[in-house]
């Protein structure tokens, strides 16, 4: 875990002046546990995805994957295959593949 992403003493608070604060080593450990914890929950909430068709609306392409991703309509990013001809469509998109931070789908054809 970075050292940047552990929480410092806020200046001009009481806790700040502590001299008892926390061990760089405590900190890292409960902020490891933390996002443990964090992906466990992402993933069995996204995992529920898995089957579904989402509305997503395209954002970005990725020209070495050949593929397109956007947000859904619960927010959701998604990622799937398509063409740069995408962006700025709503698109249904069958959800495939979940995982703590995005989804994997297929574009539904109508």
């Amino acid at each position: 875990v970075c050292s940047s992403d552990l929480y410092s003493p806020r200046p001009f608070t009481k806790a700040a002046r502590f001299t008892d604060q926390v061990d760089e080593k405590v900190k890292s450990e409960r902020l490891s546990r933390f996002f443990e914890k964090h992906d466990e929950i992402s993933f069995k909430l996204a995992k529920a995805y898995e089957g579904k068709t989402l509305d997503v609306l395209v954002e970005s392409y990725d020209e070495g994957r050949k593929t397109v991703s956007g947000r859904s309509t619960q927010n959701k990013l998604v990622h799937f295959a398509g063409e740069k001809d995408l962006i700025g469509q709503t698109l249904p998109v069958k959800v495939t593949q979940a995982f703590p931070n995005n989804l994997r789908g297929e574009l539904i054809h109508g």
